[in-house]
């Protein structure tokens, strides 16, 4: 599949209705008003879908994810760990340690 950097909303719905059996997400975040409608219809199309995000305000209290459940999809949030980048740990002072941050 090509890569997409403009008009990508365009090119993730064309793929999505291509879907024929199963649709697995992993995101971030997800944009339930951009895609409702999409994801909607393949499940009226019986298609599988599942969504997979970062436990998030953003994702979990969006207007059309009620909907969507109800409608068939799975829907999981994971909590990420946290990771500290390595470019600020170097700039931990001696008596800190990772805990304090």
């Amino acid at each position: 599949m090509p890569f997409y950097f403009t008009n990508i909303s365009s090119a993730i719905c064309q793929a999505l209705n291509s879907a024929q059996n199963s649709v697995l997400i992993c995101v971030a975040w997800i944009d339930f008003d951009r895609y409702f409608h999409v994801l909607d219809a393949l499940l009226k199309r019986g298609v599988k879908v599942q969504v997979i995000v970062t436990a998030s305000a953003k994702n979990h209290s969006n207007r059309f994810l009620n909907t969507l459940i109800a409608h068939g999809m799975e829907f999981k949030e994971i909590t990420m760990p946290r990771v500290i980048n390595p470019v600020s740990y170097t700039h931990l002072r001696a008596h800190e340690t990772l805990s304090d941050l």
